[in-house]
């Protein structure tokens, strides 16, 4: 049977990952062992190769210790440099429900979104530099949150799901990492509503999103401002050129 040349360097990535076959590195967090393979995590991370080379000790003992690490997060980053992907938690498929405003079917209450999940993700590649997978986390985030955004009754329903992974994004990324926190950003504006419930206040309140939607809606007031001067400076240019004016 023929087989696609891509095709067969995965299934090879699968059974090392799976196996351990060939192992040169140990990667150690909790009670959790991972017999990775430093031709495949090294040139993928700056900092698995900074510590792989003969300057640190992890580099003659084999051995790296991830101890501040969520153990679940971790086995996930590995489990991308060996599939370029990485599995949602498992859960039971949430049911759809029409919507009121529209045809297109929304999931009704799940019990997670796995945006928390993808946060996590996000903040990890971020720690050890694995672009991809950051890049990969950030495109999964915005997709497990459409709903979240044309649907305030779907974000309601999953409000604790939701104030969890808006926790995790503005306690795992830096100011300046924008990625997430734009996302959660736009979610809250388009859905304004969602700010009476006292559970999303207390949580807004003790984080950096406080600020960056004040700042968002300081902005939307400049940008109304210059939106009524244009229409006004218009309006004049149009009067001027009445003949009615020049006579």
């Amino acid at each position: 049977m023929a087989v696609e040349p891509r095709d067969e360097l995965m299934g090879s990535l699968k059974k090392l990952f799976i196996g351990g076959s060939y192992s040169d590195l140990v990667i150690k967090c909790g009670s959790d062992e991972h017999h990775v393979h430093r031709a495949i995590i090294c040139p993928r991370s700056t900092f698995f190769a900074a510590a792989c080379n003969g300057a640190f000790k992890e580099s003659n003992t084999g051995v790296i210790c991830l101890e501040e690490d969520d153990p679940q997060t971790v086995e996930l980053m590995l489990y991308y440099l060996y599939h370029l992907d990485y599995p949602k938690q498992k859960e039971t498929p949430p049911p759809v429900t029409p919507s009121a405003k529209s045809t297109q079917l929304i999931p009704a209450c799940s019990k997670s979104t796995g945006l928390t999940l993808h946060a996590k993700i996000y903040a990890i590649a971020e720690k050890y530099d694995i672009q991809g997978l950051k890049t990969l986390a950030l495109r999964k985030f915005k997709q497990g949150s459409f709903f979240c955004w044309v649907n305030l009754d779907y974000l309601q329903a999953n409000a604790e799901d939701f104030l969890q992974a808006v926790t995790e994004v503005y306690t795992s990324t830096i100011d300046s990492d924008r990625g997430m926190r734009d996302v959660v950003v736009k979610i809250m504006i388009m859905n304004p509503r969602f700010l009476d419930d006292e559970r999303v206040q207390n949580t807004v309140r003790g984080l950096d999103l406080c600020f960056d939607l004040m700042m968002h809606f300081r902005r939307s007031s400049d940008n109304a401002t210059a939106r009524r001067l244009l229409r006004a400076g218009q309006k004049q240019n149009e009067n001027t050129k009445d003949p009615k004016l020049l006579a």
